[in-house]
């Protein structure tokens, strides 16, 4: 993927794939991510230290991330990844979009998720998947960039002694993509 810039009120930003440099600041915004929306994500900051994040920012064919930067900050980002298993080979799942409250409500979600999904189809991935929990707001966004509501995982997640459903979201990355699906 290119990079794509978008004009904010706040001035531009350049939505693009990271690479190992990024790896720090990377890391550090996935640990602000998980601290200020605990409820949002399914992993939690004592997951962060088990990834390698030069690998995470560096991607593969089957892994990629993207961020939103502006002036040389790291204000946003996604990921996205496929299993190497042959009957899975045909979907990626998106895991953690993010996006400062201070940047909000300007796109950068939608680009971001949008990055990601171009990376999925250029892979030759014919449906990406994510889930959501209701409570974090980000539903809206997901539907805006195409996604679907496919079912709820019932307690998908338990934080601080309170259970939290997930809803099941996909979208195609072909619009021309199976009748009735």
């Amino acid at each position: 993927m290119s990079c794509t810039s978008i004009q904010t009120a706040r001035g531009a930003v350049t939505i693009r794939s990271t690479s190992a440099d990024d790896a720090p600041r990377l890391r550090a915004l996935r640990v602000e991510a998980l601290t200020s929306s605990p409820t949002s994500f399914g992993s939690d900051v004592s997951d962060v230290d088990v990834h390698d994040w030069v690998k995470v920012a560096t991607g593969d064919a089957d892994n990629a991330a993207f961020v939103a930067e502006h002036a040389g900050q790291l204000i946003g980002m996604a990921g996205g990844y496929r299993s190497t298993r042959r009957k899975e080979r045909h979907h990626a799942d998106i895991w953690g979009v993010y996006v400062q409250p201070n940047w909000r409500r300007m796109g950068l979600a939608q680009a971001l998720l949008n990055a990601t999904v171009e990376w999925a189809r250029d892979a030759g991935v014919a449906i990406v998947k994510l889930t959501v929990v209701p409570e974090s707001g980000a539903r809206g966004c997901y539907e805006r960039c195409g996604f679907k509501v496919t079912g709820v995982d019932p307690a998908a997640l338990c934080w601080d002694g309170r259970y939290y459903d997930e809803l099941l979201m996909h979208r195609w990355t072909n619009p021309n993509a199976p009748a009735g699906v």
